[in-house]
Parts: structure tokens; sequence; C-alpha cells
């Protein structure tokens, strides 16, 4: 519960015996977006003033968004023997 408490729930758990005894290992992995260029989404249309002929024209500009993709972070590992935190490894992809 502490563990649930400090950092959310496991995106993987994984329960099994082994040679001391149960245990259990959650896996934690953090995701962030990275740039992966831009996108179109259409144009607009701005009104633009002319200082020379004082009158106003119609100016189309594209409009585009930036576009992330997510890209896998820091992995962190913690173990579990007899219902207690044995370890906590961290690692990177």
């Amino acid at each position: 519960e502490m563990v649930i408490g400090a950092i959310g729930r496991p995106d993987q758990q994984a329960d099994g015996s082994g040679p001391v005894g149960y245990a259990s290992v959650w896996t934690y992995q953090n995701y962030f977006a990275t740039p992966a260029g831009s996108q179109s989404t259409g144009w607009t249309q701005v009104l633009s003033p002319e200082i020379r002929d004082q009158h106003e024209r119609v100016v189309h500009k594209a409009m585009v968004k930036d576009v992330h993709r997510p890209q896998l972070g820091v992995t962190l590992r913690v173990t579990f023997a007899h219902g207690v935190v044995s370890s906590v490894a961290r690692a990177k992809p």
C-alpha cells in the first residue's frame, strides 16, 4: 500500500515463487513526448492593414500544430519478497 501511495499502480505485475519463497515484481514505465515535426491543420484568413493605401487586405495563413510521439523513458522495477520491498532497480531503455 505504501508503494501504491507513493508512485501509483504498476504498469505490469509478475508474481511467482523462487528460491527465497514468494516474490512479486512491479514494473513502472515512464513515457515522455518527443517532437516529431508538424502537421498542417488548415488555413485561416487574417486582415492585414496596408499602410500606403490605408486599406486592409486578406492574407491566407497556414495553420500548423506540433506533432509529438511517445518515447519510453525510465523503467522502474520494485521487487517484493515476503510482502516487503526487497529491491528497487532503475533501467534506461
